[in-house]
This record gives C-alpha cells, structure tokens and sequence, in this order.
C-alpha cells in the first residue's frame, strides 16, 4: 500500500499513548510507534494480531515431534525389529531425546521461514523526512494517510494528545 505518512514527535511517554489511544478510537491506521525504550500501555492499546511466527513456531514443533517419534517407531518395531535385553519393541522413554531436539529443530526452521517470509520491506531506504527531522522528541508516531481528509484528522488527533512536531513523509 503506497500512500502519506505522518510522523508525529511527541515530549513524553504519556502523550504517544494519549494519540495511539485516540488514532484508533479514530480509526486512523497506525503504522508504528517508535520509542527509546518498551512501553507497556503500547502493547495493551492495540497492535497485530498474534504473529504468524508463534503459530509457525508450534507447528514446526509440533510436525518435527511426530516425524521424529514416527520414524523411530517404525524404524524399531517394523522396518528392523531387534529383541535387545528382554526390553519392549516400543521403548517410548529411549525415543524421547531425539524426539525433543528434532522438534526443536524444526521449530527454530518454521520460525525462521515465518519470519523472512511476513517481514516487512525495509523502511530504511525510504526517502523523506525521518523521525530525527521532527525536532528533539524522542517519543513518535507513525500513521498512514492515504487521503488528505485523513491527514488533517491524524494531525488534529496527534495535536489534541500533545503532539509537539510533524513530518510527512511517502511511503514505498
């Protein structure tokens, strides 16, 4: 989606969380709140949806896991059947290390896969202004405007929270 970003500066930590609080009682589209440190009230006011990464994450675990207690299973008790000491066909106990690290393995491998494949482009290159042109805040505010009635409502909203710069900027 190519489109306007404004880039509101903001003094303090409560300010960016008064906008993002109004932004989304607005409607406004919140394209990023950048911050010099974690700010909790951020997470509880809204973001994405639960990442892909966690659900790619469990199911790399999950298919990694079953592979590895299938192919032991069949490996010892169909394909190579071997009465070792007395001990059971099926020792469920003796699978359980390589059961875990080849869920791990492949846990690790979707989450990599989920992560390169629902990153974003990088912003970086973008040409424009940047969170440093707006002055000495350090608190900022991402929102994208595609039209010009959402860019006067996005500033008002931003102004009304405390909003102590802006910068417009287009996004790639």
């Amino acid at each position: 989606m190519s489109g306007r970003i404004l880039v509101a500066g903001f003094p303090d930590e409560q300010s960016l969380v008064r906008a993002v609080a109004r932004a989304e009682a607005d409607g406004l589209a919140i394209r990023d709140a950048i911050t010099p440190y974690p700010v909790p009230a951020l997470a509880r006011l809204g973001g994405p949806a639960p990442p892909a990464i966690a659900r790619a994450c469990l199911a790399g675990g999950v298919i990694g896991g079953a592979s590895a207690l299938a192919l032991q299973a069949w490996t010892t008790m169909a394909s190579w059947p071997l009465d070792v000491g007395g001990k059971p066909l099926a020792a469920w106990l003796a699978w359980m290390p390589v059961t875990f690290e080849l869920a791990v393995l492949v846990a690790a491998f979707g989450a990599a896969g989920a992560f390169v494949a629902t990153r974003e482009s990088a912003r970086a290159s973008t040409a424009g202004p940047t969170v440093e042109d707006i002055g000495p805040a350090s608190f900022a505010l991402e929102i994208r405007v595609p039209a010009e009635a959402e860019l006067e409502r996005a500033r008002e909203a931003c102004r009304l929270a405390g909003a102590s710069a802006f910068a417009l900027r287009e996004e790639p």
